[in-house]
């Protein structure tokens, strides 16, 4: 069940990452850190940011973005600079790109058997939530 995230919880994710998020993903996360968004025909489960402000929400954000990229990157076919978001239950992932000390809008579906790159959104903001 997604929560409200504090700011400064989403901000010290991106100092480790040494990037800013979208503005998009940003409010979506601190909205609602996690649930679910329609992409591509499927349903997807995003990843939440790290909130380590109460032991309840530590627990409940062990999956991080982070997290689960680092994981992701154990893939031969998971693209340099990109960042996991979310996943379907099937392998592949909903990612965006870092360019610099920012992400690129784009939320793109990633297939990890061959590493294949759909465009499903040009912002997070058009996905809808679910």
């Amino acid at each position: 069940m997604p929560f409200p995230l504090p700011e400064s919880e989403l901000e010290k994710t991106e100092m480790e990452i040494g990037a800013v998020f979208p503005s998009s993903y940003r409010l979506a996360m601190i909205q609602s850190n996690g649930g679910s968004v329609e992409a591509d025909d499927d349903v997807w489960e995003l990843f939440p940011i790290r909130d380590q402000s109460t032991k309840k929400h530590m627990s409940r954000t062990c999956n991080d973005v982070l997290y689960e990229t680092k994981q992701a990157q154990g893939w031969k076919t998971f693209h340099e600079n990109a960042y996991a978001l979310a996943n379907n239950g099937t392998g592949d992932l909903l990612v965006m790109f870092r360019k610099g000390k920012e992400f690129e809008n784009e939320i793109f579906h990633w297939g990890h058997e061959d590493g294949s790159l759909i465009l499903v959104a040009n912002d997070l903001s058009e996905l809808k939530r679910v």
